[in-house]
């Protein structure tokens, strides 16, 4: 805003009008706003006066026929609307991004305060806006954990240190969902400005991970109350699985025996063909099971160079692509002594 003739002139910032400029008119301008009167344009653009007074005809043409202190107040104003254009373009496009963002994302201040938080955060927290900016996001952190991540956003602000969490939130309506949160500081000046964190919910992984803990840890039950042996080999027929029935039936503890040949549990003549079989059977398509009446017994042998027989079921799966042979054996050798 400049006075003139006692009477407050507003100027319309117009970025169309700078953007027409040459560069050595916005030269021009950007030394007369700095306060070089002609004189001192000339010299430092090592040109004449009279070559001043032609770019200043020039700037007139673009910007009208305006005294000198208008023509500096109009492109000052284009400078900020172009400014302002450009800051306003490109939060838009960010807010746009943060919007369609499947992740939850939050910025804070320095003292941890939201400053923004985005759709996709406000529907894994449960919690409207208000609420969210109101108690904060550590409020929705379970109490258990509340603490230790507390500890971790202070870091990050005070310390400058990025982090990775996994931690439990518990939403408004008493649900309690897992979180994966990444975060580090943002900056401005160089200095700490606040945090942006990355939130995403992975409550069904983990419930699919505690699945799989509950079913190995029941499988480990399994394996160890079982009276029969269980024993399982890999692709090379090596074994990799050895329960305590085995340990009884063979006489060998599982350190002695897991990434050994499973030759070395049979007779040297029935070594070859049992290995045969095993290879024949991983092969096979339309099998992945044969249980103990299934084909005659076999003979094993124990730590001690005593041969036994036993039947034997032996189940094929594939895991993590790999094949991975089972087999159940019991000692029968009171039934054929």
């Amino acid at each position: 805003m400049i006075k003139r003739d006692s009477q407050a002139l507003e100027f319309n910032g117009d970025s169309s009008l700078n953007e027409s400029l040459s560069p050595r008119e916005r030269q021009l301008l950007v030394m007369a706003t700095n306060g070089l009167t002609d004189q001192g344009i000339a010299h430092e653009l090592g040109i004449s006066l009279a070559t001043v007074s032609t770019y200043w005809g020039r700037v007139r043409i673009k910007f009208g026929p305006l005294p000198r202190p208008e023509l500096v107040a109009r492109f000052i104003l284009g400078e900020m609307a172009r400014s302002n254009a450009a800051l306003e373009a490109s939060e838009a496009q960010m807010r746009t991004l943060l919007e369609s963002s499947p992740l939850g994302i939050v910025l804070t201040d320095r003292q941890g305060s939201a400053l923004y938080i985005n759709s996709a955060y406000r529907k894994i927290a449960g919690a409207d806006p208000e609420t969210l900016k109101e108690e904060g996001t550590l409020g929705l952190v379970h109490p258990d954990d509340r603490a230790r991540v507390a500890e971790m956003w202070r870091k990050c602000l005070h310390e400058g240190l990025a982090y990775t969490s996994e931690h439990r939130y518990l939403r408004t309506d008493g649900s309690i969902i897992w979180v994966r949160s990444q975060g580090d500081v943002w900056r401005q000046d160089g200095e700490i400005g606040g945090r942006v964190s990355i939130v995403e919910d992975v409550t069904s992984a983990h419930a699919a991970e505690r699945g799989r803990i509950e079913a190995e840890q029941r499988y480990r039950t399994l394996l160890a109350l079982a009276p029969e042996a269980i024993l399982s080999v890999d692709e090379s027929i090596q074994i990799i699985e050895f329960n305590p029935g085995a340990e009884r039936m063979f006489g060998y503890s599982a350190h002695e025996v897991i990434g050994e040949p499973l030759a070395m549990l049979l007779p040297f003549d029935f070594r070859g063909s049992h290995e045969d079989f095993v290879r024949r059977f991983g092969a096979g398509s339309t099998v992945s099971a044969r249980p103990m009446a299934s084909r005659s017994a076999v003979h094993g042998l124990r730590k001690n160079g005593q041969e036994f027989p036993c039947e034997a079921s032996i189940i094929r799966q594939t895991v993590e692509g790999r094949p991975l042979f089972t087999a159940i054996l019991r000692d029968i050798s009171d039934r054929v002594s």
